[in-house]
């Protein structure tokens, strides 16, 4: 006799291995994605289209966003592109609120802007925390408090916060950014096990050196701190990475994409690594 309930099977979609599913992996699905006009976000937004969710990408630089709305129209998915402050909770319950207009759902969201800062402790002000937290703490905590309520109705819902291998450890002349990091893991580990029954489950991924702008800025900076050269950093930071090369955005989108989907629905409160190692150098 089978004890599982019509409802429990409806609240939990099972892995749907039909041809279509497995084409299109993510069609019917809605998703958010912020940072979306460049780097990690910009190839999330993407692969998440590809993969055939209809992709609302947003970032402040709503300029910024024309490359990415072009390259989710070739792979076909229905999206759009809307400028957006994380920073102001407003903006994020309204960007909700269009995606539930243009879509009829949020079923993902995925946080990924972000903000870096490089720069000795003793420099610091209380204002350089603050601002980087704004960005990467409350950015994402303002988008998870919008979607959440809509997800919980459906009892369905995937959240995904892009955090960083420097939530998971220290490093010199990174308190600002590590700190910020280091909250978006305890905020991601808290909102799932408050939610883990509803059918919303919420991750985060914590990438090491990515192949970004934002990774020229930090060799830039840290190349000015220490007095050397941006080959000499960039290749000290290789020789840390036991594969030896950089990680791809579309790697991280990759994972994303796992994460957001209906097979990783066992997947809750994580915090996974992808760094190529260097953590466990």
């Amino acid at each position: 006799m089978n004890n599982v309930k019509k409802s429990d099977a409806e609240t939990h979609p099972r892995f749907d291995t039909s041809p279509s599913s497995i084409a299109s992996p993510l069609l019917g699905m809605t998703a958010l994605v912020t940072g979306a006009a460049r780097g990690i976000g910009a190839a999330i937004a993407i692969e998440l289209g590809r993969q055939g969710a209809r992709v609302m990408a947003t970032d402040r630089d709503a300029a910024a966003l024309g490359d990415t709305l072009g390259k989710l129209a070739e792979v076909g998915s229905g999206s759009a592109t809307l400028s957006l402050d994380v920073t102001s909770s407003e903006q994020c319950f309204a960007a909700i609120e269009r995606v539930n207009s243009e879509f009829g759902k949020t079923d993902i969201v995925v946080n990924a802007a972000g903000l870096y800062m490089s720069a000795p402790f003793l420099t610091l002000c209380t204002e350089d925390f603050q601002r980087l937290l704004d960005v990467n703490l409350f950015g994402t905590v303002n988008l998870m408090q919008a979607a959440l309520p809509g997800m919980l109705a459906r009892q369905y819902g995937r959240i995904v916060n892009i955090a960083s291998t420097a939530g998971k450890r220290g490093g010199a002349n990174q308190s600002a950014y590590s700190v910020s990091k280091h909250a978006v893991i305890g905020v991601t580990r808290c909102v799932a096990m408050e939610f883990a029954k509803t059918g919303v489950t919420v991750n985060a991924i914590c990438p090491g050196p990515v192949r970004t702008d934002m990774l020229v800025g930090l060799w830039e900076t840290q190349a000015a701190l220490a007095g050397t050269s941006i080959d000499a950093v960039k290749s000290g930071m290789l020789k840390r990475i036991p594969i030896g090369r950089l990680i791809e955005p579309d790697e991280i989108a990759a994972m994303t994409a796992y994460l957001v989907s209906s097979q990783a629905g066992g997947l809750t409160g994580q915090a996974i690594t992808v760094d190529g190692g260097m953590l466990q150098a």
